[in-house]
């Protein structure tokens, strides 16, 4: 990943902030999805789920407007 970043900045595409920020939504999205092997907490677990994922569909179509 740095490699690509490091690339893509080269030749002047590199990440912007929303893009950075979508992945720290999509970062944090992944451990939460993968508690649900269990019952426990799984209406919370789905509604942080569903909070995340709906602030990255608005960070990245904020980023499709710029």
């Amino acid at each position: 990943t740095v490699q690509v970043e490091k690339s893509l900045e080269w030749i002047g595409r590199g990440p912007t902030e929303a893009r950075r920020l979508i992945r720290v939504l999509y970062r944090d999205l992944a451990p939460v999805e993968m508690l649900g092997s269990t019952q426990f907490g799984e209406k919370e677990r789905e509604a942080v789920a569903a909070a995340l994922s709906e602030r990255a569909a608005e960070v990245a179509s904020q980023a499709a407007l710029s």
